[in-house]
């Protein structure tokens, strides 16, 4: 018979266990933190446009479909199946142009932000990012509130203006002088019926002008 020192042999077998663990771990740490922010996070193999992996955020929208867990699948598939899904509404020739544009794009690595409206109103804003070993980055975000926000300030601010012009030729057609002063001594709102009434040259007394300049006029002259 004959022994053999298996001593090395198992050594590199307890490195090679313990490097699997840690590689484990790190996975599920990197899973762990993907899955608690709010971005929603792709990442695709340029090659063939496989998905290796998706976050939760990504995997909610997907439950109950045909391509539910997403990783493993090609993202064109996923453009296909989001259209069947009522996600997005788009004609079969608006599909097939767009998943050549997005297959291009993604291979190139060249996706700068964009944002796009579902069938259902949910506003989303992506990006791409290339990584490293040929692998590509996508973020979206859900950004319809914010959208939303953006509306209604706009609808508030042409209100406001709507509002500010009615006033304006409200004042401009005023038979009565009338002035605004804050307690700086500025002047905050007037009409011109004010400058014919007290005789005063044209734009002495202006918005954001000193009341005290009108004052002192009248009173050289003898006003008071």
């Amino acid at each position: 018979g004959s022994l053999l020192d298996m001593t090395q042999l198992r050594e590199r077998e307890l490195e090679l266990e313990q490097a699997r663990n840690h590689a484990e771990a790190a996975w599920q740490q990197l899973s762990d933190i993907m899955n608690s922010i709010d971005t929603g996070v792709i990442v695709i193999r340029q090659e063939d446009l496989v998905v290796e992996l998706a976050n939760e955020n990504v995997l909610r929208k997907w439950q109950g479909t045909e391509l539910a867990g997403l990783v493993g699948h090609n993202f064109l598939d996923m453009m296909s199946q989001s259209v069947s899904n009522g996600f997005f509404d788009l004609t079969p020739d608006q599909l097939e142009g767009a998943k050549e544009k997005w297959s291009a794009l993604l291979k190139s690595g060249a996706l700068p932000m964009r944002e796009f409206t579902t069938a259902t109103g949910e506003i989303d804003r992506s990006q791409g990012r290339e990584s490293t070993g040929g692998r590509l980055v996508l973020t979206y975000n859900d950004i319809t509130e914010l959208r939303r926000q953006d509306i209604a300030i706009n609808e508030a601010r042409a209100k406001l203006a709507e509002t500010g012009a009615l006033m304006e030729e409200a004042l401009v057609t005023m038979s009565q002088g009338l002035i605004m002063i804050a307690s700086s001594g500025h002047v905050r709102m007037c009409n011109s019926t004010v400058e014919r009434l007290l005789e005063l040259p044209s734009g002495m007394i202006h918005v954001g002008g000193r009341w005290e300049s009108v004052f002192t006029h009248c009173a050289d002259r003898g006003d008071f």
